[in-house]
């Protein structure tokens, strides 16, 4: 069962992509990415996709390196 459903519907938690703190579905701020991941706010949520896109551009680079 996908971790969405979990924690919408059964009231899981589970933890922050970014941050890692622990987020339910009472918390307001929430926001699910695409690869349904759940960020405890709109500003972990960026940091996260920034880390993302840092970390991919790495490995492309040290890839095209070696």
């Amino acid at each position: 069962m996908p971790w969405r459903v979990l924690v919408e519907e059964h009231g899981w938690c589970q933890e922050c992509g970014y941050c890692e703190r622990r987020v339910y579905n009472d918390e307001p701020d929430r926001v699910w990415t695409t690869d349904e991941q759940v960020c405890c706010s709109v500003e972990c949520e960026a940091r996260r996709e920034n880390w993302l896109r840092k970390h991919a551009a790495a490995k492309q680079q040290e890839s095209s390196n070696g």
